[in-house]
Formats: C-alpha cells, sequence, structure tokens
C-alpha cells in the first residue's frame, strides 16, 4: 500500500518534471532565444524549432538534476520498516500466543534538530509488549507506542548513519478474525517533511488465524 503511494508520487514527480521542461522550452522559444538559429544548421523554420526543444530540453533537465541532487543532500533518509522476525515478511498470523514483529529504524544524512515523533498504533484487538527503553513511551489507553527521533539520535555529529532495531511481542485479545495494517506514522509538518526529510515507511499486515 504504502509502496504504492511512493510509486505513484514518483510517477507523478516524472510528469510533472517534464512538464516544466517542456514549457521553459517554449517560454524561451518563444522570446525567439534560438540555438538553432545561432547554429545555422538549417533555414528551416520546423528544424530549427525541433534543435531549440531538444537543446533546451537538455539543459533544463541536467539544471534540474542538479538541483535535486543537492536539495536530497540536505535531506535526512528516516526509514521505517515493520517485519515479521520468523520470515521476515510484511505479514504475520497471530493467535493467544505471543508471536515477535520488529521494527527497524534507519537514518542517515545531514544532522538537523527533529523535533518529530514516530508512532506506531495497534488496534484494540491486539496487546503489544516491548521492552522499556529511553526514547520510546507507551500510550496503554490509545495502545500506542510514541518514539522520539531527537532522543534516538545519540551524538548530534554533522553526518548521521545509525540503525535501531525494536521488538514487539504481540498476542491477539479477541477470538474474531480480525485484520490490520500496522504501520508506523511520523508526525511533523507537510513543510518539514518536504524540505528536510525522505521518509519511507512500509508496515506489517497482522491478521487473527
Amino acid at each position: 500500500m504504502v509502496n504504492r503511494k511512493r510509486k505513484l508520487l514518483e510517477e507523478i514527480g516524472k510528469y510533472s518534471r517534464s512538464f516544466i521542461v517542456i514549457a521553459i522550452s517554449l517560454m524561451l522559444i518563444a522570446k525567439n532565444v534560438s540555438f538553432g538559429g545561432i547554429i545555422n544548421l538549417s533555414e528551416n523554420v520546423r528544424v530549427i524549432w525541433a534543435i531549440d526543444m531538444a537543446i533546451y530540453t537538455l539543459i533544463i533537465n541536467i539544471c534540474l538534476s542538479i538541483a535535486m541532487y543537492y536539495f536530497n543532500l540536505r535531506r535526512l533518509d528516516l526509514e521505517v520498516v515493520i517485519k515479521n522476525v520468523d520470515d521476515d515478511i510484511d505479514e504475520m498470523k497471530i493467535g493467544e500466543d505471543p508471536r515477535t514483529i520488529k521494527m527497524s529504524i534507519k537514518i542517515k544524512g545531514p544532522y538537523k534538530k527533529l523535533p518529530a515523533k514516530l508512532y506506531v498504533s495497534f488496534p484494540s484487538w491486539i496487546d503489544p509488549q516491548s521492552k522499556s527503553i529511553y526514547f520510546m513511551e507507551f500510550n496503554e489507553e490509545k495502545n500506542t507506542y510514541k518514539i522520539d527521533i531527537e532522543q534516538l539520535i545519540p551524538q548530534k555529529r554533522d553526518f548521521i548513519s545509525l540503525e535501531r532495531s525494536i521488538t514487539f511481542n504481540i498476542a491477539s485479545n479477541d477470538d474474531e478474525k480480525n485484520t490490520d495494517y500496522v504501520i508506523a506514522q511520523l508526525d511533523v509538518s507537510r513543510w518539514k517533511k518536504f524540505f528536510t526529510i525522505d521518509f519511507f515507511n512500509n508496515g506489517i499486515n497482522i491478521t487473527r488465524k
């Protein structure tokens, strides 16, 4: 589900980029800024137009690629993946006996102060348990774990590269055949998320067997 959304956004980004490149190229051609005329390969207007489009498309794409490269260099990569420990897959069937899932957190990139929290919410029919960790709190009423990203980072260096794993023992407290998708959510403004964090998350589908 999350991967599909990410792929959709990537496709939208590609089409948007193509539109921007064509729009800027046409604007420059409309202002009579012509490489085809300078090169003087042909007097045919259509040939000159085609040459201009090809040159502008190349130049603008290179400029956008360089801009995106430096833009992404300034962002922090945050990846959170939840999997079935036994089979290393993103689905699990549970009963009354506890089973284990693992949440892997990877952070890499230039350090920025992140007053952001990760939330992992379990449905009411699942009883989760995890060991006490200084950067994680459990809200029993909401059946939710809160992870403080800023506390998770031990050393505030210019560049960060770390991995953390958190295991949860989960069991069903209901006889009904329930199914829920459990995934980590990042609580941060869209503005900050776009400009400072490249967030990827993948959850696990849990079914009562």
